[in-house]
């Protein structure tokens, strides 16, 4: 049986596993815990005796307890380590490689598999891409397959972007070609801009490379343009990395004004836009509002300035076909072609041209059509949905969240807590901290659309009424 100290031990080192506690920080005092605890105490005094003997905690005389050192804390707390600057890969682990079932991982970043293209559609395209395989004995074309390149630039004049095939290139996925171009483009050290909140891979794999992550408040607008302008002044960033159209984790777009604005203002200071469009296909182009991305505005190709070029534009499809599909392309300037094509041949030599074939055979089939349309009206049905059952519970998100994978929700408590007690009863949550690179963004929930069920729902209810008690409790206590 687990002793009560040990329980008290367990409860410290899960928060700042979860990032409830960070290092430097001070956690409760004694009798703060043994009161919320319902122990006594002793028992606490003597977990906090042994904490601070393992290195994960340390006291300051009259001061209290604190949280020590990420190192000491990593290697008492037995967290993964994909590198030290890494922001919280155990969650990122857990997040992207788990078995948690998908009606109980609200946190999820993907679709359910029966919401995907369907098997049949993709044994017909491996079929015909592998009727002749006497390509896959060489190396294949560094910029990747070329009828792939080609049916993404006319998939791309669809949505008024002007690129050619000789402007683009393959990639293992969009991830894959955002590091391709950092890696390019920046420096050990070097300031890179991404929206505050932003997709939590891009902040860790930022600071893995050894990036100064800088956030660029994000509103339904678009960028705070007063302060992108601040920022780009006092940091001089060489990349803004930003999804234009269904932003990752609002589903927030870009309105046109602010994206004129934006480019201005890259121009102005000698910056470029990474823009990653991987939800371009969620949404629904038959509706009344009116979007702009970036690389509308800024053409691919010898015809067009060079000057002008301040987009990099990257597609992929693992969000529609699935996880494991990791195929992306990226549209890039002219002058930066050959140093991101470096980079993709020192890291891979190649992406495997046989996925690309396949991917093309997918593009070509008129079923794919049809499934994405299909998709946009089950996801505009399950948005409308959730956003109902949120209301009822005073949880509206904002208004000019768009139907897509994900809504972004106040719930107005401490999500790094929430996300912690979810995980003890096998819920799968992703909390607002993870999102921020200035971590402003405390009491935030990212919601998938289709994985969100009504079981979570109440389950979410409960935690929040048992918070509000337990904080009027609290209040109470400190009063007497």
């Amino acid at each position: 049986m687990t002793s009560k100290t040990q329980l008290v031990k367990r409860h410290i080192t899960d928060k700042i596993h979860w990032q409830v506690y960070h290092p430097g920080e001070r956690i409760p005092s004694v009798r703060g815990l043994a009161s919320q605890l319902e122990v006594s105490p002793y028992t606490v005094s003597q977990a906090y005796d042994e904490l601070v003997a393992q290195g994960v905690i340390y006291a300051k005389v009259g001061a209290g307890y604190f949280v020590s050192l990420p190192q000491a804390v990593s290697q008492a707390v037995a967290m993964p380590n994909l590198g030290d600057n890494v922001l919280d890969t155990s969650w990122l682990l857990s997040h992207l490689f788990n078995d948690v079932p998908k009606q109980r991982a609200s946190g999820s970043g993907l679709l359910p598999k029966d919401w995907l293209m369907p098997e049949a559609s993709l044994r017909l395209a491996s079929k015909k891409a592998t009727k002749s395989l006497d390509y896959v004995y060489g190396y294949g074309q560094l910029q990747g397959y070329q009828g792939l390149r080609e049916q993404f630039a006319r998939q791309l004049a669809d949505i008024n972007i002007h690129a050619h095939a000789s402007s683009m290139l393959t990639t293992a996925g969009v991830s894959a070609g955002i590091e391709m171009i950092v890696r390019a483009l920046c420096q050990v050290g070097d300031s890179v801009l991404i929206d505050d909140p932003s997709w939590f891979w891009i902040i860790g794999c930022l600071q893995n490379l050894g990036m100064n992550v800088v956030g660029v408040k994000r509103t339904p607008e678009g960028v705070d343009l007063a302060q992108l302008e601040q920022l780009l002044e006092a940091y001089h960033p060489k990349l803004y990395i930003t999804n234009s159209v269904l932003h990752n984790p609002t589903s927030y777009s870009l309105t046109p004004p602010n994206a004129v604005a934006v480019l201005s203002l890259m121009q102005k200071h000698d910056c470029y836009v990474v823009e990653d469009d991987i939800y371009r296909d969620f949404y629904d182009a038959s509706s009344n509002r009116q979007l702009l991305r970036y690389a509308t505005l800024c053409g691919f190709g010898s015809y067009n300035s060079q000057a002008n070029q301040r987009v990099f534009y990257l597609g992929g499809v693992s969000k529609i076909l699935g996880g494991n599909w990791r195929v992306g392309i990226l549209c890039c300037p002219e002058k930066h072609l050959e140093a991101v094509l470096r980079q993709k041949m020192l890291i891979n030599m190649t992406c495997p041209e046989i996925t690309e074939r396949i991917i093309c055979h997918v593009w070509q089939d008129p079923a794919y059509a049809k499934h994405i349309s299909s998709l946009q009206q089950r996801i505009a049905k399950a948005h409308h949905r959730l956003i109902k059952q949120l209301e009822i519970m005073g949880l509206a998100p904002h208004p000019q969240c768009q139907p897509s994978l994900f809504i972004w929700v106040d719930v107005e408590v401490n999500t790094a807590e929430l996300a912690l007690a979810a995980h003890q009863d096998g819920w799968l949550v992703a909390p607002s901290h993870l999102f921020s690179p200035t971590g402003t963004h405390g009491t935030h929930i990212r919601l998938n659309v289709p994985t969100t069920s009504s079981e979570f729902l109440g389950w979410l209810g409960t935690y929040l009424k048992k918070h509000a008690q337990q904080t009027n409790k609290s209040v109470l206590i400190k009063e007497k």
